[in-house]
């Protein structure tokens, strides 16, 4: 994507010390690992509803991204602000909760963009991906079946677990994320 702004992708959770920051982490590794030559396609940034500022992931978060490729240990917690739903191309929620709390913070036309990330990765795994399909087209052909898609699930909040749930987490956010940029930046 050469000269064109990257799509901005904005994942939120609650705290934004586990999920999101996660999620934010793995995507830039997948893009790293098998999209190098469109790493500035698509730009990742992750917020929380109910984030406290400054607040370092969990040590299980940064140990288990860790192992799907992704050093979240810079990582520092942001609390959702409606300036960054605007800024925003594709904002993916975690649960329906943060759903809810998203919308009541947008704007009405900002709404269809802010999406449970369960929902895309399932509309994505649905949609043809066409060769050469300029990747904003793609995203708004995935917002559109995403919101199609009904009783899309939570990923679960593995704060206060072990780390094996920790790591199931992550495992979850990789294949959801998979599904996702495959379907943005894939042939």
């Amino acid at each position: 994507m050469t000269g064109a702004a990257p799509i901005k992708v904005l994942f939120v959770c609650t705290g934004n010390i586990c999920r999101s920051a996660m999620a934010e982490g793995i995507a830039r590794a997948i893009v790293e690992d098998r999209y190098p030559g469109q790493a500035g396609s698509l730009s990742f940034s992750s917020a929380g509803v109910a984030a406290i500022d400054g607040l370092h992931a969990t040590d299980y978060a940064v140990m288990a991204a860790r192992g799907f490729g992704a050093d979240i240990s810079a990582h520092t917690a942001r609390l959702l602000h409606p300036d960054m739903i605007v800024e925003s191309d594709l904002v993916a929620v975690m649960e329906e909760a943060e759903h809810r709390v998203a919308n009541m913070l947008s704007r009405r036309e900002n709404e269809e963009k802010i999406i449970m990330l369960s929902g895309l990765s399932r509309a994505a795994g649905e949609l043809d991906v066409v060769p050469g399909e300029p990747i904003g087209d793609r995203l708004e052909r995935l917002i559109e079946a995403a919101g199609l898609i009904e009783d899309p699930s939570a990923i679960e909040d593995p704060i206060g677990g072990r780390l094996f749930e920790y790591e199931s987490i992550a495992g979850e956010l990789a294949a959801r994320l998979d599904d996702l940029l495959g379907m943005l930046l894939g042939p």
